[in-house]
């Protein structure tokens, strides 16, 4: 349930919206609004567009420190007023407060998903390592301290059988994202791709995609599957059957983890951005930002409003009309990053030095917040940015005037 504070700030919202003339359900809340999944939602937006975040300044809210045996700067997710984080260990958290509710140990190292579980009264939470994938109980099972251990933590152990280290260390462990009950990931070190109950981990399909190996964290719309691997394929994929529509070569190698719109589906890469036809798989547009994306973690490209935001990773985060591809505007920005988007502001992370906020509609730099260590994307939520800072997770909100 929201808390008290978000329940006041929305109901004082609806009452203003009211005297003014005109409700408010078309514009964005600071009520607390689930973040269920990594990219917002199944299609990877990167977008909410029912709440806010900071505007015209930051500062922190809270902040905690967690487990030493959590590890990684992995964006959290929100539920039911209740952030997770993943990165070795897995923690919730109490939303408002920082109040952790509880740790469980264990080698998860993707973004969880939130998804539907009928048969438990609790959700489950699909994530990913470089062992294969697993179904989390949302409620963190049972902590046993005298006997040193847990119980009833996992639900259930995913595909994993043709996962395997290489020269270069363990496979990638990509975010699996979730529609209703069911689970979509990429089995990790593999180029299979699945659909699993989120009850028990049953595999509903799996289907092999292209000739590579290593895939990124697919994108769901209108019940089609998209995927790219590392060989530069994007294929189209039945969500309810897994059976391949098309597979098609994207120029700008590598290609990173794809968004679905309604203009087709905007993938990502060293050089480039390319939108292609959701139905066919024909190239609508390609934009050319010259930049050197390299980090496959922070490349993901946020959709809102029709625009796509991307960063350029060599001074530039760029605006791009969804239709045309045209550049709307430019704003410097040094860093690398997956952007996010609610109520008109564009959030990005610098690696090292902060987090940086930008007028989406102009481009125009609003606030940065510095920080000392590496931090992750953020999630945004009933007036706050919620980040993941190694062993610690940061709170931000509009700062005091």
């Amino acid at each position: 349930m929201p808390s008290r504070r978000w329940l006041l700030a929305g109901a004082s919202a609806t009452l203003a919206g009211l005297i003014g003339g005109h409700a408010v359900a078309d514009q964005a809340g600071t009520e607390a609004v689930d973040w269920p999944m990594a990219r917002y939602d199944a299609a990877g937006t990167g977008h909410n567009p029912n709440t806010t975040g900071p505007r015209d300044d930051v500062q922190i809210a809270w902040d905690r420190d967690l487990a030493a045996s959590a590890r990684g700067v992995l964006p959290p997710i929100l539920h039911t007023d209740t952030l997770y984080v993943v990165g070795g260990a897995v923690t919730a958290l109490e939303a408002e407060t920082g109040t952790v509710e509880f740790t469980r140990d264990g080698d998860y190292q993707s973004s969880p998903a939130r998804a539907d579980a009928d048969v438990y009264r609790t959700d489950t939470l699909a994530v990913s390592s470089p062992d294969g994938l697993a179904g989390l109980n949302a409620g963190g099972g049972i902590d046993l301290p005298l006997l040193g251990s847990q119980f009833g933590l996992e639900r259930w152990d995913g595909p994993s059988e043709v996962s395997r280290s290489s020269i270069f260390g363990p496979p990638n462990a990509p975010p699996p994202i979730a529609v209703d009950d069911t689970i979509y990931a990429a089995v990790p070190g593999t180029n299979h791709l699945v659909a699993l109950a989120a009850n028990d981990g049953t595999e509903r399909w799996r289907t092999v995609h292209g000739a590579g190996s290593g895939l990124y964290r697919p994108a769901v719309r209108d019940g089609i599957v998209y995927a790219v691997d590392y060989a530069h394929e994007l294929g189209a994929y039945d969500a309810e059957t897994g059976e391949r529509r098309w597979l098609e070569e994207i120029d700008d190698r590598p290609p990173y983890a794809p968004t679905a719109t309604d203009e087709g589906v905007v993938v990502p890469g060293r050089e480039s951005v390319t939108c292609l036809d959701a139905d066919e798989g024909r190239i609508r547009w390609t934009y050319d930002h010259d930049g050197n994306v390299s980090d496959a973690d922070r490349a993901a490209a946020a959709v809102a409003n029709g625009r796509v935001f991307v960063v350029d990773s060599v001074g530039s985060l760029h605006a791009i009309d969804l239709e045309s591809g045209e550049a709307v505007w430019t704003a410097a920005f040094g860093g690398v990053a997956s952007p996010v988007v609610a109520d008109g502001v564009v959030y990005v992370t610098r690696r090292t030095v902060g987090l940086d906020a930008f007028d989406a509609a102009t481009g125009e730099h609003r606030w940065t917040f510095d920080v000392e260590w590496p931090t992750s994307a953020p999630i945004v939520s009933g007036g706050r940015l919620y980040v993941v800072q190694n062993r610690r997770v940061l709170a931000l909100e509009e700062a005091d005037r």
